[in-house]
């Protein structure tokens, strides 16, 4: 379960429950819908965590999140699915700061 966070994909080997991991990979994400300051707020705590330049950091956090945009849905459960709007907010932002 745990490897399927790194696409944020569930694969088609997978043998649990679906509706787990859709779960599990929703809450992975769930801090996407965060409010916008404590969306960027959050993201540079993670970069400094990471030790990654704040430059670098955009670059990769765009490319991210251009793939999340290009999804039909971010979240793949109904319970999740009201953040959908914030979360794509905040992603388009990361994106346009690069720009």
């Amino acid at each position: 379960m745990v490897r399927a966070t790194k696409g944020h994909q569930i694969p088609d080997e997978f043998g649990g429950s679906p509706t787990d991991l859709a779960l599990l990979l929703d809450i992975d994400l769930s801090g996407l819908a965060d409010e916008p300051q404590q969306y960027v707020k959050v993201g540079d705590k993670l970069r400094r965590e990471a030790g990654i330049s704040k430059d670098a950091f955009k670059v990769g956090n765009a490319n991210f999140s251009r793939m999340l945009l290009n999804r039909v849905a971010i979240f793949k459960s109904s319970f999740f699915a009201g953040l959908e709007k914030r979360a794509r907010h905040n992603l388009g932002r990361a994106v346009a700061a690069i720009k």
